[in-house]
Order: structure tokens, then C-alpha cells, then sequence
């Protein structure tokens, strides 16, 4: 059973990561997050809020439509999958290793 002392470090501990996680959801609209496609024809930037800030479609490219498309999913898995490893990380280290439900 836990001691007084140990629940009070405890409750301490939960809220430096309730106030760690608090500004974390403030940052997150300014986190960006670009990636570019295997085939080098778009790129594209989205935010920590997972909102797409950006597609830039390389000028001259010479593939078809279904190549085009193709290259813009993947870059946008690929943004969106580097923002979840960045946010992943650092919730991470506020928590000190431990996972909670729910987040990445």
C-alpha cells in the first residue's frame, strides 16, 4: 500500500504532466511537418494539428495523374507519420516513459 508521501509525490507528478500536456496542445498548431513523396513530385507541409498547411506540386513533372496522386498520399502519410513520432516523443519524455491510452 502506498504512503501519504508516495500518493503526494504521485499527484505531483500527475500534474507537471497535466500542465506538460496543456502546453504541448498550445504548441501543436505551430509544429510543421514536411515530407516529400519516393517519386519527388509533391510535397507537402501539415501541422502538429494534423491540418494540411501546404501541397506543392513540382513544376514540369512529367508523370500522369494516378503517379501524381500516389506521390501526394505518400507524402502526406509520410508528414503526418513524422508528426505523430515527433508529438510520440514528446509526450514521452513528460511522462517519463509511461504510455497513456488514448495517445499515440
Amino acid at each position: 500500500m502506498a504512503s501519504l508521501g508516495d500518493m503526494a509525490k504521485m499527484m505531483s507528478r500527475y500534474k507537471d504532466i497535466q500542465k506538460g500536456m496543456g502546453e504541448l496542445k498550445e504548441q501543436l498548431p505551430n509544429m510543421v511537418f514536411s515530407a516529400t513523396g519516393s517519386k519527388q513530385l509533391a510535397t507537402v507541409t501539415v501541422g502538429g494539428d494534423f491540418t494540411v498547411r501546404s501541397v506543392e506540386i513540382v513544376p514540369g513533372g512529367s508523370a500522369d495523374r494516378f503517379e501524381l496522386q500516389q506521390d501526394i498520399s505518400e507524402a502526406l502519410n509520410n508528414a503526418f507519420a513524422n508528426a505523430k513520432q515527433e508529438i510520440a516523443s514528446r509526450m514521452k519524455e513528460m511522462t517519463g516513459g509511461i504510455e497513456l491510452p488514448g495517445f499515440f
